[in-house]
């Protein structure tokens, strides 16, 4: 389906639009969330690690940081968080080695779930973890999201 504007994210971006829109990524270790809401207004994420080391300013390579920046873009588009729909995407355990005995995948989908609780958003969907990348495709019109494993058997 073509759509008027499409965004792509690297690790580290953000994008929050109104319909129509196609907002898409690729994931691995990292974590990527959908919010999105019937009003046809939605967002991605795709960070990269899950806290702020806190020096210096915000990014959105950072879980709890990004977190924090697509709600507050997608509310100044006219959601409320009452009736956002979100989704979990990433997380898989591409890097071979854990940090703090935790694989990275895992404290990234840990940093989502821990915000989206505390903001009491509802989840409608997760995908994670694994050994494989998923590449994303956000339909902000529709809020479908189209997930494609890549290289697995």
């Amino acid at each position: 389906m073509s759509v008027a504007g499409e965004a792509y994210l690297p690790p580290g971006g953000l994008y929050a639009a109104g319909a129509p829109c196609m907002i898409g990524t690729l994931v691995g270790s990292c974590v990527s969330v959908t919010l999105w809401s019937r009003r046809g207004i939605g967002g991605m994420n795709h960070f990269m690690l899950p806290r702020h080391p806190g020096r210096g300013e915000g990014s959105p390579r950072y879980g709890d940081t990004a977190m924090t920046m697509l709600l507050a873009r997608v509310t100044v588009l006219g959601c409320r968080t009452d009736e956002l729909e979100a989704r979990i995407f990433g997380g898989a355990a591409v890097l071979a080695t854990p940090c703090a005995g935790v694989a990275l995948g895992e404290q990234n989908v840990l940093a989502a779930w821990t915000f989206l609780r505390r903001h009491q958003l509802r989840v409608v969907d997760e995908q994670v973890g694994g050994r494989t990348a998923r590449r994303l495709h956000l339909d902000v019109g529709t809020g479908d999201v189209r997930v494609a494993r890549i290289g697995e058997p």
